[in-house]
């Protein structure tokens, strides 16, 4: 259980950064980048890695909203929950994780945004008292 939600929350903060280059409400002012026009919308994906030592699998959604140059979302797996912020520049996401079921846990990556945005692959680790230290990578596409 406590792996499913490190694994998850990671995935989610990934997904959900942006800096105001992309999918801002600017009205059309903002300079344009290489990166992704949005990361607004549905993610689903799958988070793999270890909980203190544990291999883990999980599947993940997360759904993401840009406004004003910043990035928010919340994320669920088969057995937790959280949120995500972040920041973006060109095309790396560097974000936070907060775990906020079943037990808090806080967690810390980078992801690299491919495809206009429609997919995010990256890493996180951080810790949480349901799971120890956690470590994963993960693979999510907008859907």
């Amino acid at each position: 259980m406590r792996m499913m939600g490190l694994l998850t929350a990671a995935v989610v903060v990934l997904a959900g950064c942006s800096n105001g280059l992309y999918g801002s409400d600017d009205g059309g002012n903002a300079p344009k980048g290489d990166g992704p026009t949005s990361l607004n919308g549905t993610y689903t994906g799958t988070v793999n890695g270890t909980a203190d030592g544990v291999p883990f699998t999980l599947n993940v959604t997360f759904t993401l909203s840009t406004y004003l140059g910043s990035t928010a979302g919340t994320f669920v797996t088969e057995t937790t929950g959280g949120t995500v912020s972040g920041t973006v520049s060109g095309t790396t996401a560097t974000f936070a994780i907060t775990q906020t079921s079943p037990c808090g846990g806080t967690f810390n990556g980078t992801a690299t945004i491919s495809g206009s945005g429609s997919q995010l692959s990256g890493t996180y680790t951080g810790t949480s008292p349901c799971t120890g230290p956690v470590s994963a990578s993960f693979v999510v596409t907008r859907s």
